[in-house]
C-alpha cells in the first residue's frame, strides 16, 4: 500500500492517510487520518460499525472498502500521541 493515500475531501479540505512505521521494519496497514480542519464526527452506524467522518469527508466505515485505499477497513483507533489510526485488512 501506499506511504500516503489521498482522500476524496469535498469544500476544499485536504484529508489523508500516513503510513505508520513499524519498528520492525515489515509491511505496515496502519495510517494515521490527516486533516486540515480540526474537527470530525465518530460513533456507530447501524449494526455497530465504528465510522469516522472527518470535516469534508470521506466518510471511512470498518468492514467497508475504502476506494482511495483499495483495501477494507479492519479498525479504527484513538492512539495518544498520534491521533486517530484506520488500519485495513
Amino acid at each position: 500500500m501506499e506511504d500516503i493515500i489521498k482522500l476524496r475531501s469535498r469544500y476544499r479540505a485536504k484529508n489523508y492517510l500516513k503510513k505508520m512505521p513499524k519498528p520492525d521494519g515489515t509491511e505496515s496497514k496502519t495510517y494515521v487520518l490527516k486533516t486540515d480542519m480540526p474537527t470530525l464526527r465518530v460513533g456507530e452506524v447501524q449494526g455497530g460499525n465504528k465510522f469516522i467522518d472527518p470535516s469534508g469527508g470521506p466518510m471511512i466505515v470498518v468492514g467497508c472498502e475504502l476506494e482511495e485505499a483499495k483495501a477494507v477497513v479492519k479498525s479504527i483507533d484513538f492512539v495518544e500521541g498520534y491521533g486517530w489510526t484506520i488500519t485495513f485488512e
